[in-house]
């Protein structure tokens, strides 16, 4: 492709700069291409005015380099991308990037559009009523989702209590279409029905995540209530057979710990995804912690052995997708060494949670009343998400600040574990992480290769082994 040409963004192809470099995606495809620092730099010249060669002068000029190293880059970075119809020079069916999004960049939201629910789940962490009087209005969340179009989202999770006790539910779906934002339901399947099915494929919903938590009715019963495994059932199955996209969670708690991986055979058996939940102690369901929480070995055995089936292909990757272009140079021929430690999830590129009652939370686990970044009724989401001094007290903390995580020498890699189990722990932010998770992560990062997967070693012989019992 000649550098001589103007090139543009492909009209269906989303831009979001990151923390470091940048991501394209497209919505409804689940596929999706990180860019480095320099790559992202190209790209967001892609105003439709400039050519190749400009960007090429452009770059040269930035760094002090010349021109043939930087058109060879440019080139190598724009061929690739047009290859991949990422990038065309044709204007009909191309567009200039847009500069104006948040920052930082915000993935996902999700919309908890009620905390009515029809059941009470011992697992769920969710404070629930019966009652509607406190939650934003139909107008008042069509404002929210008018709002949400500049962050150039990858998707919308519609979670609740149960969304579809919501009258409005699918207006507000629709809304959520109208500024192509992709729609993830997260339900308890137990509403659903054929007027719902016929609803969902009119509507193209991305995703529909449906709570399973045992293969039999007496372990989904017990934690979810009577009468629910035939009718959570009867809903997957008509969701399923409608050919709309389910996808069971399971959550796995301390009596069903033996039974999860029948779970994931019943739904591999019925072409569904499965995806797998540890029970947090979190909000009420903390009054139940004696009786749900994993044991150590039981979260070492789990996580072992979800590793070992993500490793051979049962569970999905997580982690990439597509190509990267990391291996563009920085201009003298090297790879930037400045990479992102990991520090914590907090204010990272990833969601904001909207109450029902439009409060605003960084992460639907970190649900105090001190930490709520602003509300909706009173603010922009935006100047919420980008000003709240909450929020950005949030995304200051990083792992050297966390009391037993400073000596520790993985803590770059795995950023203190969830600050949410800290602080309902220790009523502080950095305080401890949860013990058992905190032992997992000093075996994991151990890389201690096959023994991780070993089931034969006793468990108490590895935790003296790695010095881990104190």
């Amino acid at each position: 492709m000649p550098l001589s040409d103007v090139f543009y963004l492909a009209a269906d192809v989303t831009w979001k700069p990151r923390s470091f470099g940048s991501l394209l995606f497209r919505v409804s495809r689940p596929r999706k291409v990180f860019l480095n620092a320099t790559a992202t730099q190209l790209v967001a010249q892609l105003d439709g005015v400039c050519t190749g060669t400009d960007i090429a002068t452009t770059q040269a000029a930035r760094y002090g380099i010349s021109c043939e190293q930087t058109r060879a880059d440019v080139t190598r970075v724009f061929d690739r991308l047009v290859a991949g119809n990422w990038l065309t020079t044709d204007v009909t069916r191309g567009k200039p990037v847009d500069l104006d999004q948040a920052k930082p960049p915000l993935d996902f939201v999700s919309l908890a559009l009620t905390h009515r629910c029809n059941l009470r789940c011992r697992h769920c962490y969710i404070s629930l009523t019966d009652h509607a009087d406190a939650e934003l209005t139909t107008d008042e969340w069509l404002a929210v989702i008018r709002q949400l179009q500049p962050f150039k989202l990858m998707g919308a999770i519609l979670t609740g209590g149960e969304p579809l006790l919501r009258s409005d539910f699918w207006q507000l779906v629709e809304a959520l279409k109208a500024i192509n934002v992709e729609v993830i339901l997260a339900t308890n399947g137990t509403l659903i029905d054929a007027e719902f099915v016929e609803h969902a494929q009119n509507a193209k919903v991305a995703a529909i995540q449906i709570g399973m938590d045992g293969a039999h009715p007496a372990s989904h019963e017990a934690l979810r209530g009577a009468d629910t495994f035939e009718r959570t059932w009867r809903g997957i199955d008509l969701a399923h057979q409608a050919g709309l996209p389910v996808e069971l969670l399971c959550t796995i708690t301390r009596s069903t710990v033996d039974e999860y991986m029948s779970v994931v055979r019943l739904a591999r058996q019925r072409g569904l995804q499965v995806a797998l939940n540890e029970f947090l102690p979190l909000g009420p369901a903390r009054a139940n912690r004696a009786e749900l929480e994993l044991t150590i070995q039981q979260l070492f055995q789990l996580r072992s052995k979800v590793a070992t089936l993500t490793y051979a292909g049962v569970f999905p990757q997580k982690a990439d997708e597509a190509a990267t272009f990391k291996y563009v140079t920085d201009g003298n021929g090297h790879q930037p060494q400045n990479w992102p430690k990991v520090q914590s999830c907090l204010g990272r590129d990833s969601g904001a949670h909207v109450l029902p009652n439009g409060d605003v939370l960084i992460c639907p686990l970190l649900n105090w009343p001190h930490l709520i970044g602003g509300n909706v009724r009173y603010s922009a989401l935006r100047d919420i998400w980008e000003h709240s001094p909450v929020f950005q007290s949030l995304r200051e903390l990083t792992v050297d600040g966390y009391a037993t995580c400073r000596s520790c020498a993985n803590r770059y890699l795995c950023g203190g574990t969830c600050r949410a189990l800290a602080l309902a722990e220790t009523h502080d932010l950095t305080g401890s992480p949860n013990t058992a998770r905190c032992f997992w992560e000093k075996i994991f990062f151990a890389r201690m290769g096959r023994a991780m997967f070993d089931s034969t070693e006793p468990f108490q012989t590895m935790l003296e082994r790695e010095n881990l019992l104190r």
